[in-house]
């Protein structure tokens, strides 16, 4: 049987006592002669028309030799004969029950009779039809997620959901909600949530197969308390594939600049084949500008962590908010042992939209060279040459070849940080002479080791624009496979002059 045959077919039957007590009063018992049977009444709160589904049934009873010491009550469906089972002991003469009620109105019969102090039942049970009527109760979607640059909406294989359930019976009645997703493979998934589960996260297991790019609709629908299932509401969007080779890989694109729909900029092109490299083109792709930002921290953390690395880009001048949502679900990658590239502008310094304490422990920052109060941003010169900080690749310098590098973030690495490319201090120019300011080497890509075995590689220079010696994309490759290297590879530890 279904899940939705056996809301409709659950019998519910719910009592609250309002208040308790023993029924009839107490007097002595004669002796003489046979014990007579107790006399049962009953009567309804309000009129006995058609009512709510939850109403209040009060009863009582005498008994002419001796006590009333329980009642036996029933409900049955519609308004047939008396039937002497299926009877509920009580000792209770007041209570409110919420009958099932699927559809608008239904008819049931209450019965109750009282027992004796000797056992002996009212041979009359009373009884009372009643006509309960029971409203749906409403869903509907709220804040569904749409694409910046208009039409249909596309995101990888997770989405979080928000709903608002009424009843007209008032909110309060609504039991649950029955959540299930389907798509051209059927149903993959199906649930039930509780009434206070209103923001809901799809999964990638509950996606079934997400090797091809499919339309997906998922399905919300809310049950009150008395079994009745309001309306359904629907939403239709692409679930992108999910790629994954013998290393899981994916690339996010973050860099907004002169980007257009399904054309790639330069920046992106040498990023996809660097990593399609890596690969043997097996990953996932995030364009971020086509698909939109994380809407929630728990989409990212879903997504994240069925990943073994992650190259994530924004080599332009915006702030990159969607790093900011993604903070907590990169610690975790990083804290279970998983790699992350990061090459940003705008991530320390005064821009700050990761914490001290992932700058430091996770990026390898310890503090950024602000010169100019307000601006930590430092512009490379044509005639300037980063240098490798790996003796295994002496030679590896990058510089640009025309023109200018701007809004770099230079920074001092946290301690036993290992350098991967460097401005000299001597070199740094007049930015240098400011009051105060720190007579070190301007470190600008690091690989900071975990203790977990995770890694980063953070690069806060244009890389994108260094190609003065011709070897901008054999460095960003050969970092990507460093990353994924043993960490027992040692690259020049940074020391202060």
């Amino acid at each position: 049987m279904t899940r939705r045959a056996q809301l409709m077919t659950t019998f519910l039957l719910a009592a609250t006592a309002l208040f308790a007590g023993l029924a009839g009063c107490s007097k002595p018992t004669t002796p003489l002669g046979a014990n007579q049977p107790p006399v049962t009444r009953i009567f309804l709160s309000g009129p006995v028309d058609t009512v709510a589904y939850t109403v209040r049934m009060h009863w009582s009873g005498d008994d002419p030799d001796g006590d009333v010491r329980y009642f036996e009550i029933q409900f049955q469906p519609g308004d047939s004969p008396f039937i002497d089972a299926d009877w509920d002991s009580t000792s209770r003469v007041d209570s409110v029950f919420a009958l099932p009620i699927p559809h608008d109105v239904s008819t049931f019969t209450f019965w109750v009779r009282a027992v004796d102090n000797l056992g002996l039942r009212d041979p009359h049970p009373q009884s009372v039809v009643l006509h309960l009527r029971n409203r749906a109760p409403h869903v509907e979607f709220i804040n569904l997620p749409h694409r910046t640059h208009g039409g249909d909406y596309h995101f990888l294989p997770v989405l979080t959901l928000q709903w608002v359930g009424t009843d007209p019976d008032g909110n309060r009645t609504i039991a649950q909600y029955h959540v299930w997703l389907d798509g051209p493979d059927g149903t993959t998934f199906d649930t039930l949530v509780t009434k206070a589960d209103t923001v809901f996260t799809l999964r990638l297991e509950n996606f079934g197969d997400v090797s091809t790019p499919k339309m997906r609709t998922v399905h919300v629908s809310v049950i009150d308390e008395a079994n009745a299932i309001g309306d359904t509401a629907t939403y239709t969007w692409l679930v992108d594939p999910y790629v994954v080779g013998s290393t899981r890989v994916l690339l996010v694109d973050e860099y907004n600049e002169g980007a257009t729909l399904n054309n790639a900029t330069p920046m992106d092109s040498l990023y996809r084949n660097a990593v399609s490299d890596f690969t043997g083109g097996r990953y996932t792709l995030y364009d971020v500008f086509d698909m939109s930002n994380f809407r929630f921290e728990k989409d990212a953390d879903e997504l994240l962590r069925h990943f073994d690395y992650v190259v994530w880009y924004d080599e332009g001048a915006g702030i990159p908010v969607n790093l900011g949502t993604a903070g907590s679900a990169l610690q975790n990658l990083l804290d279970s042992g998983g790699r992350l590239f990061l090459s940003s502008l705008s991530v320390v310094g005064q821009d700050h939209v990761l914490s001290n304490e992932f700058h430091e422990h996770y990026l390898g920052v310890k503090e950024t060279f602000c010169a100019i109060p307000q601006n930590c941003n430092y512009t490379l010169r044509r005639t300037q040459i980063l240098l490798s900080g790996n003796p295994a690749h002496p030679t590896d310098s990058l510089a640009v070849p025309r023109g200018f590098a701007t809004d770099t973030d230079f920074f001092i690495p946290s301690d036993s940080t290992q350098v991967q490319f460097y401005l000299p201090y001597a070199d740094a120019g007049d930015d240098t002479t400011a009051p105060g300011y720190q007579k070190v080497d301007h470190v600008g890509a690091v690989t900071r080791f975990r203790p977990s075995g995770g890694r980063t590689t953070f690069v806060s220079f244009p890389l994108n624009k260094m190609t003065q010696f011709g070897n901008r994309d054999a460095v960003l490759r050969r970092m990507l496979e460093e990353l994924g290297a043993s960490p027992s590879r040692r690259y020049r530890a940074f020391a202060g002059r």
